[in-house]
């Protein structure tokens, strides 16, 4: 009888669970899209995905890792650029630029067969304004390939390392030659926006982006 009890007690409770909500007048609306938006409100670029390192022991996007694509378009070129939910951005390519020089000084230039998006805008994010000054850190200069450049073979006696992080210069021993294309700074995003990022319901653009006051 017991047992009986518990059963039904049990059944009783779950049709209490699974009864339909109380009739309550909702608005639904589609969604027109999502974007990055700085902390003033101002418009950063549209979403265009998802990235996070779930595996299926792991399966949540809101993982310690995870964070959106975006896209943005300066002077007529677009970008796609990535943002974490620290608000740390992320390029497309290995954040790595090569030099001619000993110190990470002139023309930075990418490597070419690290251009892995031969389909999608590439672009790179290091520190600056000179990627390879001491102490440069950050991750606010956005770097892409010269448009109006061509490949060619250059012996490269550095490079930038550590991309976001540190932006060490790091003489090579055994200079290689390479291919590779001038890399030009494309925006400061801290000389334009303010951080933290976040995401919201994407708004028409807000007029303006210039450097902060």
């Amino acid at each position: 009888m017991k047992k009986l009890t518990q059963l039904v007690v049990g059944m009783v409770a779950l049709c209490m669970t699974l009864a339909p909500l109380p009739s309550v007048a909702q608005v639904l609306e589609p969604v027109n899209g999502l974007a990055v938006f700085d902390a003033n409100g101002t418009r950063v670029g549209p979403v265009v995905g998802v990235w996070s390192d779930r595996t299926p022991s792991n399966p949540l996007i809101n993982s310690q890792n995870s964070g959106v694509w975006f896209s943005m378009k300066v002077d007529e070129i677009t970008v796609l650029l990535a943002v974490d939910q620290n608000s740390v951005l992320y390029g497309t390519e290995v954040d790595e630029l090569y030099f001619e020089s000993i110190d990470c000084t002139g023309t930075p230039l990418f490597r070419t067969n690290f251009l892995y998006s031969l389909f999608l805008p590439s672009s790179t994010v290091v520190g600056g304004p000179n990627p390879g000054q001491a102490g440069g850190g950050g991750d606010n200069i956005i770097y892409v390939p010269d448009p109006g450049d061509t490949p060619t073979f250059v012996t490269t006696l550095s490079r930038t390392d550590g991309g976001m992080k540190s932006e060490l210069c790091n003489p090579l021993g055994s200079p290689p030659t390479l291919e590779v294309i001038r890399a030009i700074p494309l925006i400061d995003i801290d000389a334009v926006f303010t951080r933290p990022f976040h995401i919201q319901e994407d708004v028409e653009p807000k007029k303006g982006g210039g450097p902060k006051k």
